[in-house]
């Protein structure tokens, strides 16, 4: 499929946003401000921008995914692009440590799906098995079944959550199949349907529902940081809706347009290399932005995008040297034989329920 460089565009600054998440929580910044001061107004507001990070992400794959076919090659590069970055962290750690690990480490490093030592790309992966059911939705439910189905589902998995916290040990915190699977249709809904216009009107609501979420917490009366609550849902359509219907990249600079168009092919190594389980609590030790920057807000801010830059340069490199890898000619052939055998199979089954089983 055609690469969208507005879409691309969106993939690298989420990225960033989920880099910044990292850097704030894993780093120990949002815990260093009492409730009032200017760094807690500050980096919690951040915090709010950047929360519709994984939402965004979900959002890209069911805009794209509901056009294209499903292929069991895509299922196993993943994994591998993953289980790599996972062996790379494990190695880092181990020798660091000279030669000690936890025998739990290896567990997680060698088996990052199952131990979810990533979670986005434990529940990633399940999205991804479960993506013809979903296409078979958004192709065979009319507009206004689909619609109906799209709302129903959001006031029991967001509204109702966003009001009644304690109902969110039912429905979760947006961290799971079910809301991944919401989030997939409602991208692939726009996707189908296209989207209204109205770059200012959109960027307006991402900035009202993300001051929404802030307000809240900073007022201490309701917590809305989760990924399901209803002002980071409505943050996170908002901001995808912004930038796909931005004008076209590179209609002055065709550089720009190529530029965006391949880093956002392999952001997700970004992710990878600075959230794996085994490395997190060794990176951000080591980063240490609390103790190097000692509650100084301008020098938080600067540390920290040093560090994300840094994350994000080393971690998109490091993706773009494993996809190479997988472009290996007999790499590529094994993977088309694979998806060929998979379309004979699912031939086979149709056949079957035709003629009855």
């Amino acid at each position: 499929m055609k690469r969208n460089p507005e879409i691309e565009l969106l993939r690298i600054i989420a990225m960033f946003m989920v880099l910044m998440l990292h850097s704030l929580g894993h780093g120990g910044v949002l815990d260093s401000y009492d409730r009032g001061t200017l760094g807690y107004c500050l980096f919690w507001s951040f915090e709010a921008f950047c929360f519709v990070a994984v939402n965004c992400f979900v959002l890209i794959t069911g805009y794209f995914g509901a056009k294209s076919k499903f292929r069991i090659s895509r299922l196993l590069t993943f994994w591998f692009e993953v289980l790599t970055f996972s062996l790379i962290c494990t190695a880092i750690v181990f020798n660091w440590n000279k030669g000690s690990l936890e025998s739990v480490d290896w567990k997680t490093g060698l088996l990052p799906i199952t131990s979810k030592s990533y979670w986005f790309a434990s529940v990633y992966l399940l999205l991804l098995l479960f993506k013809p059911l979903l296409n078979e939705i958004l192709e065979k439910m009319n507009k206004t079944s689909l619609i109906a189905t799209i709302l129903t589902v959001l006031v029991v998995y967001s509204i109702i959550p966003s009001f009644m916290s304690w109902s969110m040990e039912l429905v979760g915190s947006g961290m799971d199949l079910v809301w991944f699977s919401i989030m997939y249709l409602i991208g692939g809904f726009i996707g189908k349907y296209g989207a209204r216009n109205g770059k200012a009107r959109w960027l307006a609501y991402y900035a009202l529902f993300t001051g929404i979420t802030f307000l809240m917490r900073f007022l201490d009366l309701k917590d809305l940081y989760f990924y399901n609550s209803a002002t980071v849902l409505c943050a996170s359509i908002c901001l995808f809706m912004f930038i796909i219907n931005l004008s076209k990249l590179g209609s002055e600079s065709n550089r720009l347009l190529n530029f965006i168009s391949v880093v956002g092919k392999y952001v997700f190594g970004a992710y990878l290399i600075s959230d794996n389980r085994v490395i997190r609590e060794f990176l951000w030790d080591r980063v240490n932005i609390v103790g190097y920057c000692q509650d100084n807000i301008l020098k938080t801010l600067c540390y920290i995008t040093f560090v994300n830059i840094c994350i994000f340069t080393v971690g998109t490199i490091i993706d773009w040297l494993i996809k190479r890898l997988l472009s290996i000619r007999i790499i590529r052939n094994s993977m088309t034989k694979v998806d060929e055998g998979y379309t004979r199979f699912v031939s086979y089954i149709e056949r079957k329920g035709t003629n009855g089983l």
